[in-house]
């Protein structure tokens, strides 16, 4: 099982005042849920409460942040916790896989086309110039309003500390991962090469033009023809 790459702990998250305009109310409805049974009940609780697929989308990703911690003991042990959907909604706990299997689980079940995307991720452990040689995350692409968007649940939950010869996660909410502009994102997540158009950029990058992108935190990130050079630049 991939151990599913963290952000290191320097990373300066995004505070609850740069949550994306308007979805403070959704966040709001997410962390108040009551207690639902099931993925199904859940999913009927926020569809009765949201105004469109943008939103219902977006209170999965926030319901999980609260109700899902990242699995650091297997991370550091490689004994990993169940990461079905059916057993991390039982045990709230889980790797990447986990995160992106249940968050598929609950966008199906609110009507939502919802995809998981394995690949290459900049995390935890990642340094510039370091080569990628195995898939080592996973994320989501979902279809809102007629559009896909990018989702990384995972990292929306928070970041890891180093922690003697592992890991330790913090549980941090950063908005950052939900909806991140897709120019933004690729500095961080390549998909797997046959699912290179998952990137919803054009064209899309390639392997040898991802590892020679610096890494970015997110708040550097935030200029989107400044992305777009820093693209074309590795592309040449």
């Amino acid at each position: 099982m991939k151990k599913c790459l963290f952000l290191w702990i320097f990373l300066p998250v995004l505070s609850q005042g740069q949550v994306q305009a308007g979805m403070h109310y959704a966040d709001e409805v997410a962390r108040k849920a009551p207690k639902q049974a099931s993925p199904t009940q859940l999913a009927d609780y926020f569809r009765s409460r949201s105004k469109d697929e943008y939103e219902l989308a977006r209170m999965f990703f926030t319901w999980m942040t609260v109700h899902v911690r990242y699995d650091a003991n297997g991370y550091n042990t490689g004994r990993f916790a169940d990461c079905t959907p059916s057993a991390v909604w039982k045990n709230r706990v889980a790797v990447c896989s986990g995160f992106a299997a249940l968050y598929q689980s609950l966008c199906q079940a609110g009507g939502l086309e919802c995809m998981v995307v394995s690949g290459y991720a900049k995390g935890f452990d990642y340094r510039n110039d370091k080569r990628l040689k195995e898939v080592n995350h996973d994320w989501n692409v979902v279809r809102t309003n007629g559009r896909w968007i990018l989702v990384d649940v995972t990292w929306g939950e928070g970041f890891a500390t180093s922690a003697g010869k592992g890991i330790s996660a913090v549980k941090k909410f950063d908005p950052f991962w939900f909806d991140t502009p897709p120019e933004a994102f690729v500095f961080s997540h390549l998909p797997e090469e046959a699912s290179s158009h998952l990137q919803l950029i054009e064209p899309p990058l390639e392997m040898k033009h991802y590892e020679r992108l610096p890494f970015f935190f997110p708040h550097e990130l935030m200029d989107p023809a400044l992305n777009r050079e820093r693209l074309d630049a590795v592309r040449r």
